[in-house]
């Protein structure tokens, strides 16, 4: 029995290995063979690497993952530059992680940037104007890149790429042009180098720039050149105007004011109010309460207010003028139509930061036509600037809440006499009185002069 056992036991064994045989010289198994062994291998090894960095993460926490992203990173390479050079002052340090930045991107304008400044501390000049150059000619403007290049130039005092690109900032990025002229006007400090460099189109810009910074004496140059070039424009001239007013300037913002206007025009603005109201300058300015309305009449003229008698209102509606001395008439037109309450509207003239004027009408009548009216008036040799102005005063009785309409129009100042001392100003355009009087007087319509409350026929 033992030794059948044994017999059998042998002739499996060769079974097998005859099997193997047969397989071993199938090529198509073989094959397969190994690439089962190559997959179980590959397979290990991956988990081996997954269970390496599992352990390490937990012995390291995340700062293995930032340790290995900052090696190649270029963003991470240049801020970690940045802080050496700007907190531990270690250049050499600041040099070798910028230019490991730009060997994992060359075109990594950060670094570009960075090495460009440590260079310029290291005093090597001649390398950072290299490297700026090369900056200014292979990167594309952008908002935040050409920004980026402009303080580079003007660190290293190159003009011509600072004023390339501060140019470029001009004419494509509006949100940066306080800061441009900011940095412009360190660089050059004189106006007219400044005008010279940017060109009439920002001569406003500039101006602009010395109104914010409060200085009156390079404002005054700027004007002088938009002035020659022809290139006024209205909103930047009623900002000087009220900057110069503001500054108590009271003459030059007369003389920017009548360069705005044409000659022919009248000492008052916009007086038949064809116009919108400016609300500014030297313009017209009405409050605008509740229960009170304003239109332009009818046909284009003439400034219709109307109350609506759900208010008691306070209300002006003035101009500031500026007058050399001498004898004047406020002339115009008006008509109301049931005004109520004992407080009606009435002109008043007064000197604007000078004693001397003071003139008041009295209150207009509650219903009449359209009636012609002048107020004489003096301008004292100590006064600049007059002002004229509609009030209505609030009223203190019970039924105080105004009601009805009134219409004004064909508002103008007339020159009657000239102050010996002043000339009259060149600009002003001075109709003949006594033609006003007998054009009136033709309508049959009575004219009105009122002067120191006086009223006579």
């Amino acid at each position: 029995m033992a030794l059948r056992s044994k017999k059998s036991s042998r002739s499996g064994i060769r079974k097998h290995f005859a099997r193997f045989s047969e397989a071993t010289d199938n090529p198509k198994a073989l094959l397969l063979r190994y690439a089962i062994i190559f997959l179980l291998v590959l397979t290990g090894l991956f988990h081996f690497r997954a269970a390496f960095f599992a352990q390490l993460s937990q012995n390291q926490g995340s700062e293995m993952a930032a340790f290995s992203h900052s090696l190649t990173n270029p963003d991470a390479l240049a801020k970690m530059a940045r802080e050496d050079h700007l907190w531990n002052a270690d250049l050499q340090s600041a040099e070798f992680l910028y230019k490991k930045a730009l060997e994992n991107f060359i075109l990594h304008l950060p670094s570009w940037l960075g090495i460009a400044e440590v260079m310029n501390d290291q005093g090597k000049i001649n390398e950072a104007i290299e490297v700026l150059e090369f900056i200014q000619n292979r990167f594309k403007n952008g908002e935040h890149t050409t920004w980026s290049k402009t303080l580079l130039a003007s660190t290293l005092g190159q003009e011509r790429i600072l004023t390339e690109n501060l140019i470029w900032l001009l004419n494509n990025s509006s949100p940066k042009k306080k800061d441009v002229f900011a940095l412009a006007s360190l660089t050059w400090e004189e106006p007219d180098v400044l005008m010279n460099k940017f060109g009439k189109d920002f001569y406003g810009d500039i101006l602009q720039k010395y109104i914010r910074n409060n200085e009156l004496d390079k404002t005054l140059m700027v004007w002088d050149k938009i002035v020659q070039s022809g290139s006024i424009e209205q909103t930047v001239a009623i900002q000087y105007i009220n900057y110069l007013l503001n500054q108590k300037a009271f003459s030059l913002a007369a003389e920017v004011w009548s360069e705005t206007r044409e000659s022919e025009d009248p000492l008052l603005y916009n007086g038949n109010f064809a116009q919108p109201i400016l609300g500014t300058a030297f313009g017209w300015r009405m409050s605008r309460p509740a229960g009170m309305s304003s239109k332009t009449g009818n046909d284009g003229n003439g400034l219709e207010i109307t109350f609506d008698g759900t208010e008691n209102v306070a209300l002006q509606l003035s101009q500031t003028i500026p007058l050399n001395p001498g004898e004047y008439s406020f002339n115009g037109s008006i008509e109301t139509d049931g005004l109520s309450t004992d407080q009606l509207p009435f002109w008043q003239i007064q000197g604007v930061q000078c004693i001397g004027l003071n003139e008041q009408s009295q209150m207009i009548l509650p219903d009449q036509h359209d009636t012609d009216f002048a107020i004489e008036f003096i301008v004292p040799d100590n006064c600049e600037l007059i002002q004229i102005a509609l009030n209505r005063k609030k009223s203190f009785h019970f039924d105080n809440k105004i009601a009805g309409m009134m219409t004004i129009n064909n508002l103008k100042i007339q020159l009657r006499k000239a102050a010996s001392s002043s000339p009259v100003q060149p600009s002003a355009h001075i109709p003949d009185t006594q033609a006003a009087i007998q054009k009136s007087q033709s309508k049959k319509e009575p004219i009105i002069f009122i002067n120191k409350l006086q009223i006579q026929p």
